[in-house]
């Protein structure tokens, strides 16, 4: 059975909980992070040529920049995608912090925040994908 983007929310979901403890929280975070980079993927995948993974190198930054450097003739569009990159560099950032730096703490709040804005990325790539389908 395949997975989709949708499971690695779920799964932050119920990991981001009251009580949880720190080990969960992290794993939520990095979780959320990766719901948001597949369907920003799936969807950089459906605009660019060659679709963006095929590139080697850091996929994600380079998949951050493809948003942040995106060039669309409607200023609406561009300035979406740009908005979006730099919210998956963030995004990522807070991944980086969950998986390899223990010294810092993730709280329950940070946690929290980092799914609602998950949350939010992903509404916006599915409106993204819904239109580029039409």
């Amino acid at each position: 059975m395949s997975i989709n983007y949708k499971d690695f929310y779920d799964y932050a979901a119920n990991a981001i909980v009251a009580d949880a403890p720190e080990f969960s929280l992290r794993n939520g975070v990095s979780r959320g992070y990766y719901s948001v980079y597949h369907l920003a993927l799936e969807y950089a995948d459906t605009i660019a040529v060659p679709p963006v993974s095929d590139h080697k190198g850091p996929t994600h930054r380079k998949l951050s920049e493809f948003f942040e450097n995106s060039f669309h003739p409607d200023m609406s569009i561009r300035r979406t995608r740009r908005r979006l990159g730099y919210s998956l560099k963030q995004l990522h950032d807070n991944r980086v912090v969950a998986d390899y730096h223990l010294d810092e703490s993730v709280t329950l709040g940070k946690a929290q925040e980092h799914l609602t804005r998950c949350d939010l990325r992903l509404k916006d790539f599915q409106a993204l994908l819904s239109a580029a389908a039409a």
